[in-house]
């Protein structure tokens, strides 16, 4: 993963970024608002899925429900990561949030979730 320009990138979207700073003649200052600096996606957790800063034009663009997004990064999640993406496949399960649900091994606990919204619904509350 790297970050760059306040964003971040899977592996091959960054690489592609420093391919063509390097053939600009654009010098690594080590400053990633420069230039794409490595980041271990194992060391940075976050409190929400991340996906590839390029989106759909990602190079390992993804689709889910006919629409393309990032690769995912891969990133832990904090225990409030865990939290939103539980809550958002609660109130939008969906091929996006599912895959999340499923990277993050959260299974049980999205189910849980959507029963306790379902049960909610039916009754009116």
């Amino acid at each position: 993963m790297y970050i760059y320009n306040a964003d971040l990138y899977c592996d091959d979207c960054g690489m592609a970024i420093k391919n063509e700073l390097d053939a600009q003649g654009v010098e690594n200052t080590g400053d990633s608002g420069d230039y794409p600096q490595y980041a271990d996606a194992e060391y940075s957790e976050t409190d929400c899925p991340g996906h590839c800063g390029s989106g759909a034009d990602c190079i390992n663009a993804e689709t889910y429900d006919g629409r393309n997004v990032g690769a995912h990064l891969d990133q832990p999640l904090t225990s409030n990561g865990m939290d939103y993406i539980v809550e958002k496949f609660a109130t939008d399960p969906n091929q996006l949030t599912l895959y999340w649900i499923e990277r993050a091994g959260l299974e049980s606990e999205a189910a849980d979730a959507l029963m306790i919204k379902t049960c909610k619904n039916i009754k009116g509350n």
